[in-house]
């Protein structure tokens, strides 16, 4: 009798051992044409976004460069600037030649946080109110895209970073929903912010206003999907898990819906903007840091699919 009772314990405990399913490989060459491009796009945007800091470097050195025509001294004291710089070129590189990657993109996120208090909070750049919002805005919203980026298109409660790059994105989100929405008027808030996001539109536009409501409930949404999973505490489960995943998932793409709108129709009207006395590298890093910010959305969620993709035969032996 021991002995059938060991027998059949034997037999249950392989039972009871879950084995994670491990993702299928898939061929290139069995992929669609389709597919084929839409990998070939994906990998082009990350060997640039992996070089991303090295753009940054490059368009903060212009922007203080086109500062000096006009001052005898920087904004900032030279050896901050050199450290961002410094820094910026360090994270590239190691995103690039994959040394730390990870640690690169979080370091990288902390030096874009400090690059918006600088330029939103520093009185030597004599930038008004609503260009600081602006800009503090756009550099906030490049650091939580590169903290999503680590995420892999995921959402884990458990995991610090994955909260900081869903609170931090939901907070802009927030912000510029409510900016860009006309019939919103925030208290306490600059109201000319508010004003130049409605009217930077091209004027030309057929959908004009429509685009402003499209705008504000897409980055709104994303503020409910992005905040949601970090407020709300349900008890432990995997439904609840699988829940704010997929919540975080639909965030980023209507982010990355307002980010790309926000880009077309109103930072890249170059002339209402040269009106308003936006510095012209000014501008270019504003839009560097929209491009990139979707970049590292859209890269970060497709890490996972394009693991399951094998290179040809001859990519390997090289």
């Amino acid at each position: 009798m021991l002995f059938k009772l060991t027998i059949i314990q034997c037999r249950v405990e392989p039972a009871s051992i879950a084995v994670p399913k491990k993702p299928q490989v898939v061929a290139f060459d069995a992929l669609t044409p389709r597919q084929r491009a839409g990998i070939r796009c994906l990998r082009v945007a990350h060997f640039l976004l992996a070089r991303s800091g090295l753009f940054v470097a490059i368009f903060l050195l212009c922007l203080l460069s086109e500062r000096a025509d006009h001052e005898t001294h920087p904004p900032v004291h030279p050896w901050i600037i050199y450290l961002h710089a410094s820094i910026y070129l360090l994270t590239s590189t190691g995103m690039s030649a994959r040394l730390l990657p990870s640690a690169s993109v979080f370091i990288a996120a902390i030096f874009y946080i400090h690059l918006a208090y600088l330029l939103g909070f520093e009185p030597a750049f004599g930038y008004p109110p609503w260009l600081r919002i602006r800009v503090t805005l756009r550099l906030l919203a490049l650091a939580g895209g590169s903290l999503r980026m680590l995420a892999a298109g995921d959402f884990n409660p458990s995991s610090l970073c994955d909260k900081l790059g869903a609170g931090l994105s939901g907070c802009v989100c927030a912000l510029l929903g409510l900016l860009s929405l006309p019939v919103v008027t925030l208290a306490d808030f600059d109201t000319a912010a508010h004003r130049h996001e409605l009217a930077s539109a091209f004027p030309n536009i057929f959908v004009t206003h429509l685009i402003h409501w499209v705008i504000g409930i897409a980055f709104c949404l994303a503020f409910i999907g992005y905040t949601f999973p970090i407020l709300v505490v349900f008890p432990p489960g995997q439904g609840q898990m699988l829940l704010f995943a997929r919540m975080v998932v639909w965030a980023d793409k209507l982010a990355c819906l307002g980010w790309g709108l926000t880009l077309i129709a109103k930072d890249a009207n170059w002339t209402y903007w040269k009106a308003q006395g936006v510095e012209f590298w000014l501008q270019n890093t504003i839009i560097l840091a929209e491009v990139v910010t979707i970049a590292s959305i859209a890269v970060g969620a497709s890490l996972p699919w394009l693991g399951t993709v094998t290179k040809r035969p001859h990519q390997k032996e090289q």
